[in-house]
This record gives structure tokens, sequence and C-alpha cells, in this order.
């Protein structure tokens, strides 16, 4: 069946400038970054502890899901904060883990590496990404080229290290629940995090080039 299609009341070019001209809801701005002039949202978070924080208002108190994971294990957006700031307490306190210094996150898809990247994050500090593929001579090619400060990594991947990883290892079936727990009804860290401040190193297949 062909239906009549109505003559558009607006062209794109209009749309994208009410959108993101002066006061539009994704405004556009150019910044100078690393020396070079590029246009970007004038109302973005500035660092991913501020996404973070953001969350707080989805669903307007922070009760919308955050995750659902085939287990059945889930989150709202206000417990992932809640859980995160505890968490970056713990790696804070335990572990002097702050602004620059790199914890590396070896495991599968789980809640446990969700909270210790936002955990890891929220404190300035770079969340190495690890792949779970990997053999253990690329698991320590990996740590040897970061230099993380911190391994947390689940129970299966941590077993294909033999001998000393050079780092110290939390396992999340081990002694995470402890560490995630450290501080409840902990304020998420207020260190100062540059927008320019790295936050995460990623490992890519290198099938680009």
């Amino acid at each position: 069946m062909i239906r009549d299609m109505a003559e558009p009341t607006m062209s794109i070019a209009d749309v994208d400038a009410m959108l993101t001209g002066e006061g539009g809801f994704f405004e556009t701005v150019p910044v100078i970054v690393n020396g070079v002039e590029v246009t970007t949202a004038k109302n973005r978070a500035p660092h991913l502890r501020a996404l973070l924080q953001n969350s707080a208002n989805h669903g307007g108190d922070g009760s919308a899901r955050y995750y659902v994971f085939d287990d059945g294990t889930e989150a709202t957006f206000a417990e992932n904060i809640a859980t995160a700031a505890s968490l970056a307490a713990g790696l804070a306190e335990r572990y002097s883990i702050g602004h620059g210094d790199r914890v590396a996150i070896l495991a599968a898809n789980t809640p446990e590496w969700i909270q210790s990247f936002w955990a890891v994050t929220s404190l300035g500090a770079i969340a190495v990404a690890m792949n779970g593929w990997w053999t253990e001579d690329e698991i320590r090619y990996g740590l040897e080229l970061t230099t993380p400060k911190l391994l947390l990594a689940d129970a299966k991947r941590a077993e294909r290290i033999t001998g000393d990883p050079g780092v110290p290892l939390v396992v999340f079936e081990q002694d995470f629940a402890e560490l995630r727990d450290h501080a409840p009804g902990a304020e998420l860290p207020d260190t100062p995090i540059d927008e320019d401040d790295a936050a995460t190193i990623l490992f890519t297949s290198g099938t680009t080039g």
C-alpha cells in the first residue's frame, strides 16, 4: 500500500540548526583540543565520573535499571553509583589508587567488571581493559606494556597466570566483595579530573592495519 507522504515542514539543515544551534538541546561549540579546533557538545560531561554522576537522574531518582545479566543480576543507576563510590574508596585506601594510576581489568562481562571500571575512572585513574581470551604470555605482555598498579581479575583468567603476576592481584571470586563493600555510604571521589586526562587503555585486534 502506497501512502501519500506529507511534505516536510523543515529541512535537515533547519533541524540540525535547531538542535545544535545556540540554546538547542544538543548545542555545539568550537573548542581547542591539543592545539586543534574541533566541534563538540556544549553541555557535555567533562569526564566519565561526571557522566556517572549524571546517571543519578535516570528514572527521575536513579531508580531506572542500569544493567540486567542473564543470571538475573541487576542494579539501578543509583545502586551502581553507590557501589562505584564504595569500591573507589577501597581502591584508594587499600591500594593507594589515585589520579593517573593504571588498574588492569581481566575478566568476563560481569557486574564486577562494570563496577571496577566505574570505580577506577571515578578516581581519575586509568582502566586498562585486557582481553579475556589472552594466554598467559599475552597477559604478561599486556601487564608489562601498561604497567598497572593493580590487577582485577576473575578466577578463570587469574588461573592462567602461573607464579607471580608482578602486580598486586584481586580475584573477583575471592577478595572483591570485601573491597567493593569497603565504604558503604561513601560519596564519589572529588579528585580533580581534566577533560583531556586519559580514562582507559583498550587493546584492539590489530585487524585495522
